[in-house]
C-alpha cells in the first residue's frame, strides 16, 4: 500500500529507486512528445500513490522523486491540456535548476512556480490553449526556453 520509499530529495544526487517493469507498466498512460530531452508521460497518479508515493499529486521529476526515471516527467493524467502545460513547465523548471545549477528543491520549486504562474496567466488571458498533451508540451518548452 502507500508508503514512501524514502522518496524527497532536498537536492540532486544518486539514489535512485527502479520500480519493478509490471509497475511501471500501470503507472505509465502515454507519452506526449519532450521537452529538454525529457519524455513527458501522462501517468496514473492513483496507482503512483497507492504503490509507490502516497503523496504524489500533480506531477514528477527525477530531481525530486527517485521513483521517476532519470530522461522523464511524469504528469498526472486527469489534467486537462491547458493545466497541463503549466504543470510541464514547473516540472522541468524545477529538474533543470535541481539538476544543472544544484538548487535546493525549495529554491527550484520557487523558481518553478513562478514559471507555472506565467503559463496560467497567459492561459486566462487566451493567449496559450493547447488543444491536446502534445500542444502542452510545445508550450511548456516555449515558456522554459524563455526562461533560460
Amino acid at each position: 500500500m502507500g508508503h514512501t520509499l524514502g522518496m524527497d530529495r532536498e537536492h540532486w544526487g544518486p539514489g535512485k529507486v527502479v520500480l519493478s517493469p509490471a509497475l511501471m507498466k500501470r503507472i505509465k498512460v502515454r507519452r506526449y512528445g519532450k521537452i529538454g530531452g525529457m519524455h513527458v508521460w501522462t501517468v496514473d497518479g492513483e496507482v503512483v500513490r497507492n504503490h509507490v508515493y502516497q503523496d504524489f499529486t500533480a506531477g514528477g521529476n527525477p530531481g525530486r522523486y527517485p521513483y521517476v526515471p532519470a530522461n522523464e516527467i511524469w504528469i498526472e493524467k486527469t489534467f486537462t491540456p491547458g493545466d497541463a502545460a503549466g504543470v510541464i513547465a514547473h516540472e522541468y523548471a524545477e529538474w533543470k535548476r535541481m539538476r544543472h545549477s544544484r538548487q535546493s528543491y525549495d529554491v527550484a520549486h520557487d523558481h518553478a512556480n513562478d514559471v507555472e504562474k506565467g503559463i496560467r496567466a497567459a492561459k486566462v488571458a487566451g493567449l496559450v490553449v493547447p488543444a491536446n498533451f502534445t500542444e502542452a508540451v510545445e508550450v511548456a518548452k516555449k515558456a522554459c526556453a524563455a526562461d533560460g
